[in-house]
Parts: structure tokens; C-alpha cells; sequence
């Protein structure tokens, strides 16, 4: 679930995300099933979780929330 959303995201809108190495695989929020990657900025200050979230209001196939200072969740659909 994690590489086919990623390589999704990538094809999609060209932007390459690594899955997040402190809290690695699958994690559940209120039966939501989510992921976390890191990027390098803070999320309140990157141009890819507003890539993200322009994603998710488009297609509507994810869904994203951040989760830390470098971290965001992706919820997959």
C-alpha cells in the first residue's frame, strides 16, 4: 500500500517522497489507515505538502495532514 501510493504520487505530480524511518509502516487513526513520510522543511513551510494537499482536494485518492515539524500522514483512499 505504501509503494503503490507513493509511485502514484510521483507519477501523478512528479514529487518523490521517502517513507518516514522513525515510525515506519502502516498506523490506524480512528479506523483510518495512514502512513507518514519526511520531507526536509517544516511542513508549515513546504511547497510539497502544498503540492499534497492540492493533490488530495483534486483527485481526492489521499488524503494528507501533517504530523509532525517534518512529517505528513497520508491517508490513502
Amino acid at each position: 500500500m505504501i509503494q503503490e501510493t507513493l509511485n502514484q504520487i510521483e507519477q501523478q505530480i512528479g514529487l518523490t517522497l521517502n517513507p518516514c524511518t522513525s515510525f515506519p509502516g502502516i498506523h490506524c487513526l480512528n479506523g483510518a489507515s495512514y502512513f507518514n513520510v519526511e520531507i526536509p522543511e517544516r511542513v508549515s513551510e513546504s511547497l510539497q505538502f502544498m503540492q499534497l494537499l492540492s493533490y488530495s482536494d483534486k483527485y481526492r485518492t489521499i488524503r494528507v495532514e501533517p504530523n509532525g515539524l517534518n512529517r505528513i500522514a497520508i491517508f490513502p483512499a
